[in-house]
């Protein structure tokens, strides 16, 4: 009675069709839910920022070193560090000790100019991705508020942490990840020490037990 036509077929061809809006409606969610996501170069970008400011001012770190340190792919890092440069955030060292270093003190660098660097807008919501809002709806657009009041929070959130603090959670975050595999290499040795006394043991039960 829904669809016109046979009843089994309408309501064939009805689940199809729902099926088909489902699916565009969530393909069309899922991309513009990609405009509140930070790509994975950002969260990259972040680490590699930190892994320079581990160093002292004005020395040099290799890519490859950086790619070791942090377990990334060194050709993935070299992408990610093209646009840092070319703003101005790091600078390319030439030579036999090359590398990349960064271009004033940690803790002038804020976490969301080097994600800017990366990412472009880091805005909600496409609109509020530049200076002039183009949308022909904006004007008559209920929802505009919350999400410039939420584009404020994030600016202020990211612009409010500084690569020196990214910094030292990295090197507190490295502290905690080695004591924990210490740890570990420490439980292992002593459940092996453990299992040879078992084993030494059992031998010499049974030497006793053949004597």
């Amino acid at each position: 009675g829904i669809f016109p036509g046979s009843p089994g077929r309408c309501r064939k061809e009805g689940f199809f069709t729902f099926q088909k809006r489902v699916v565009v409606v969530y393909w069309k969610a899922s991309k513009e839910r990609t405009a509140m996501k930070f790509s994975t170069k950002s969260r990259y970008a972040l680490r590699l920022m930190a892994e320079l400011a581990r160093y002292a001012p004005g020395s040099t770190v290799s890519l490859k070193e950086i790619s070791e340190r942090q377990q990334l792919s060194l050709k993935y890092l070299e992408q990610i560090v093209t646009p840092l440069a070319r703003v101005g955030l790091v600078k390319s060292e030439r030579g036999s000790q090359g590398g990349y270093r960064l271009t004033k003190a940690p803790a002038d660098y804020t976490a969301g100019e080097i994600l800017r660097a990366i990412e472009g807008s880091v805005a909600p919501i496409p609109c509020l991705g530049s200076e002039t809002n183009e949308c022909p709806m904006s004007d008559q657009c209920f929802t505009l508020p919350f999400w410039a009041g939420l584009d404020d929070v994030i600016n202020q959130y990211i612009d409010s942490v500084t690569l020196e603090q990214l910094a030292q959670s990295l090197a507190e975050g490295q502290r905690r990840g080695q004591a924990a595999r210490q740890a570990q290499e420490r439980y292992l040795l002593a459940d092996g020490a453990k299992e040879r006394a078992h084993a030494l043991r059992d031998h010499l039960e049974r030497a006793f037990l053949n004597a």
